[in-house]
Order: structure tokens, then C-alpha cells, then sequence
């Protein structure tokens, strides 16, 4: 934190000499990082204004958006913060109005950021993520099958593709992703339990209960593990 801390004065020293694009991208990136939500997304917003045809603006700018949305923001007062988070959904499969409204200005500026640029790291994957927000799974399965077949070692495509079929109910369908994921990411106990998830769901018992000790090796005791094996204790 400190070493970014320092970082950041520097660069602002820097754009306050020679205010780029270029400059202010790398200030709002550092700015987001360090969770100035809000701080990040005004300099990445001044950023674009100066270079509109930069990929990697728009996508960055995007992530700002949807960090101060979610109330990711370290600036803000801490009353404020609470009343934000009192009216978040507690079902996780609800969105608040904030976030949705943030996912549809940050859909197009990824969209826009992958024509720039394709090569922007899981820029793919990011857009998937967005449409899986705003209930748009089909758009979201593209844009994931997209990821994958730019870079087949892109772990965060697979186990976005394999969740989302996990929740269209299709486990024959999200095992190979889940499974690629792991063997990409072995120690990412999220993508464990989805697969583990995944072949109780297949009533591969065997194999659900292999990732189910692992998971359980990496972070004992977690809820999610637990009503796992209370699922699994029922499958034929």
C-alpha cells in the first residue's frame, strides 16, 4: 500500500507536468487499484477526452465505473458507505438499480475497448461478465467462448462458462470448463467448489468429494463445502 501510495504522488507529479492520455491512464489505474473509485474514474474520463480512440482507456475507465457503483470506494465517507451497503440486495442473484445502471454505461465502453484493441487482457471476459449481470447469458456465453478461443489458457473465461452453465443447469456442459480452470488455477478455491458443485450436480460422487477435501484442506469449514457434502449424501 505504501509503495502504491508513493506511486501514485509521483504520478500525479508527472501529469501536473505533462497532462497525456498516456499519463492520466497510468494515475486512474493506479488511483483504481488503490480503491479512489471515484478519483480514478474523473482522471480516466479526462484520459479519454484527450484520446478517444484508446482501447485501454475505455476498458479501465469501465472497471472505475463498476467498482464506484458496487460502493468500492475507500473515499467515501463511511456513513455514506453504510447507507449504500444497507440498501444492497441481500439475494445475490439481484442487482441493484446503481450497479445495473453502471453495467450499461461500462458494457459499451468494453465493447468499444475490444474493437480498439483486442488484445486487452480478459477483455472478453469482463464483457461476458457484464451481460451475466444484466440477465443476458446468451451474450455472456459468446463473449466467454470468445475469451477462450483468443486464449485458450484464460482461466477466468472457463470458470465463467462453466458457472454459467452450472446455473443454466447443464453440468455436463460446465464440468470441461470448470475442470480446465482448475488444472489453470489449482489453488482457486472458488473454482474448486463450482466443480465440485458441478459433479454432484453430474452425480459423479467420487469426484465431487475429491475437490470437496481439497477445498476443505485450502479453507476448512467454509458453508458452502458443507451443504456440498449434505447434497452429495443424497445422491443415488
Amino acid at each position: 500500500t505504501q509503495w502504491l501510495d508513493r506511486a501514485i504522488q509521483t504520478m500525479e507529479e508527472v501529469v501536473s507536468r505533462e497532462r497525456t492520455a498516456e499519463h492520466l491512464l497510468a494515475l486512474g489505474e493506479m488511483r483504481s487499484e488503490r480503491g479512489h473509485a471515484k478519483a480514478a474514474e474523473d482522471t480516466l474520463r479526462e484520459a479519454l477526452a484527450l484520446d478517444e480512440k484508446n482501447g485501454a482507456v475505455r476498458a479501465s475507465l469501465a472497471q472505475a465505473i463498476m467498482q464506484r457503483a458496487r460502493g468500492e470506494d475507500i473515499d467515501v465517507d463511511e456513513e455514506v458507505q453504510h447507507d449504500h451497503e444497507a440498501h444492497e440486495p441481500r439475494d445475490p442473484s439481484e442487482v441493484s438499480e446503481t450497479v445495473r445502471a453502471a453495467a450499461h454505461e461500462a458494457l459499451p465502453l468494453l465493447r468499444q475497448a475490444a474493437e480498439l484493441d483486442p488484445t486487452l487482457p480478459m477483455i472478453y471476459t469482463r464483457i461476458g461478465t457484464l451481460y451475466d449481470l444484466l440477465g443476458m447469458p446468451d451474450d455472456a456465453r459468446i463473449a466467454y467462448n470468445d475469451a477462450i478461443t483468443r486464449d485458450p489458457a484464460d482461466a477466468g473465461a472457463h470458470y465463467a462458462l462453466g458457472t454459467l452453465q452450472l446455473q443454466q443447469q447443464k453440468p455436463a456442459a460446465a464440468i470441461p470448463h470448470l475442470e480446465r480452470a482448475v488444472e489453470l488455477s489449482p489453488f482457486a478455491l472458488a473454482v474448486r467448489v463450482s466443480l465440485a458443485s458441478a459433479y454432484v450436480a453430474a452425480g459423479r460422487k467420487q469426484e465431487a468429494r475429491r475437490e470437496l477435501d481439497f477445498a476443505d484442506r485450502l479453507s476448512p469449514g467454509l458453508p458452502e463445502v458443507a451443504e456440498l457434502r449434505a447434497r452429495l449424501a443424497r445422491v443415488n
